[in-house]
């Protein structure tokens, strides 16, 4: 089962609680088309907070984190101590590596 979704499946939901993933800095708007997204009910049950507050020394639940390529080596390696983790960044790396190909690295953007 999937861990993010896309823009049209967040849409669908109805919800706003999702935190979403944006290639590059932030671009100084939400729910790009893009963009990955994932429910807060995901993000909790998958312990995201742990991953990235332990590896992203400025990461903010409720702000803009900006994820850079050393910054992902670190996330990699810490997600080795956690099945979840390492499921989640499985999903996640084709997306984050054309995000490095484009950019510095891709943005968090919190609730």
């Amino acid at each position: 089962m999937a861990i993010t979704t896309n823009s049209l499946d967040r849409i669908r939901s109805g919800s706003t609680c999702y935190i979403e993933l944006q290639k590059g800095p932030f671009h100084g708007e939400f729910w790009l088309d893009d963009s990955l997204n994932i429910s807060e009910g995901k993000w909790e049950e998958y312990k995201l907070t742990e991953l990235f507050r332990d590896t992203v020394p400025e990461f903010d639940y409720y702000g803009i984190s900006l994820v850079e390529g050393y910054t992902w080596a670190k996330i990699i390696s810490k997600a080795k101590d956690n099945p979840m983790w390492q499921e989640f960044i499985e999903e996640i790396s084709p997306w984050a590596n054309d995000s490095f190909k484009e950019s510095m690295g891709f943005s968090i953007c919190g609730m």
